[in-house]
């Protein structure tokens, strides 16, 4: 009677350690592609006024800064703003993993706005987040 018992308890802690192996095995190619994929980790946009998230409607520069999880070039770093007929336009600079854009605005609607910033590496890795802006007439408060 205690041979069985021990007989399973071996059995129920081998079954144990083969489904945990199993799962590391199936796990870490997952786990090891995000860690070593490029993000883009943040995206900030500001007019001439400096208040992030928003410009005018007329007559202003808009100012994009994304910060990179990895140093990248200004050639693997691009910008799509559909309301302002800007299509895979490179950024002006890229200083480590700070990447910066401006684009002169000269009448823009008074509404929400969506862009999108790309990365497309030489290594073959990429990423895509898109940010909103709002367009105002009105200034700072």
């Amino acid at each position: 009677m205690v041979y069985i018992t021990k007989h399973y308890i071996k059995l129920g802690y081998l079954k144990f350690i083969a489904v945990f192996m199993s799962w590391l095995i199936i796990s870490l190619p997952i786990y090891a592609s995000g860690a070593y994929a490029i993000t883009i980790e943040n995206i900030k946009i500001t007019g001439s006024d400096g208040k992030e998230g928003y410009v005018k409607t007329m007559d202003d520069t808009m100012n994009i800064e994304a910060t990179i999880s990895e140093p990248i070039t200004n050639t693997e770093i691009f910008v799509d703003i559909s309301s302002l007929g800007v299509v895979n336009d490179v950024f002006n600079s890229c200083n480590d993993k700070v990447c910066t854009y401006s684009h002169a605005i000269s009448s823009i609607d008074s509404k929400q706005h969506n862009l999108s910033v790309k990365v497309n590496t030489e290594s073959g890795d990429s990423d895509t987040k898109d940010q909103k802006f709002c367009a105002d007439g009105l200034g700072p408060t």
